[in-house]
């Protein structure tokens, strides 16, 4: 069974933070100092569980009144290939549409464009945007008023 749990601003993360940990600091290599920002604190994080485990995450950061980013999307190794990643995604765009913000950002992992896609997000220019040692490309997607 699949269920959405979001953490608002300033409450603990701590399923947010180890999946994070576990995707983009032990497989993907990122230092922890550089994984986690002043942005933690300040952002609501949501945690896909399948089975009342922690599986999934990702965060808003409200830029404006018309503009938000989505990041820190991830999905445990173990549940890749379900369905979770656009789960994840899919209930972060509902939060942002039920909060009436009607454009919305992301820095995909170049590997993931495709995958964006699917989900409606469109690569700005293809620049390539390194976030250390990982290229990502800046995408977008506005919603219908």
């Amino acid at each position: 069974m699949i269920k959405y749990k979001w953490f608002e601003a300033g409450e603990p993360y701590e399923d947010c933070a180890a999946i994070r940990k576990e995707v983009f600091c032990d497989e993907q290599k990122y230092p922890v100092e550089a994984e986690f920002d002043e942005l933690d604190n300040v952002t609501p994080h949501l945690v896909v569980y399948k089975d009342g485990e922690p599986v999934g995450t990702g965060r808003v950061v409200y830029v404006d009144k018309n503009t938000c980013h989505i990041g820190r999307i991830a999905v445990k190794k173990m549940c890749r290939g379900e369905g979770l990643g656009a789960k994840v995604v899919e209930e972060l765009l509902r939060r942002v549409k039920d909060d009436n913000i009607p454009t919305v950002t992301i820095e995909a992992q170049t590997y993931a464009e495709g995958f964006y896609n699917k989900l409606g997000f469109k690569a700005i220019n293809h620049e390539v945007i390194y976030d250390l040692h990982i290229p990502h490309y800046k995408m977008i997607l506005n919603f219908e008023k």
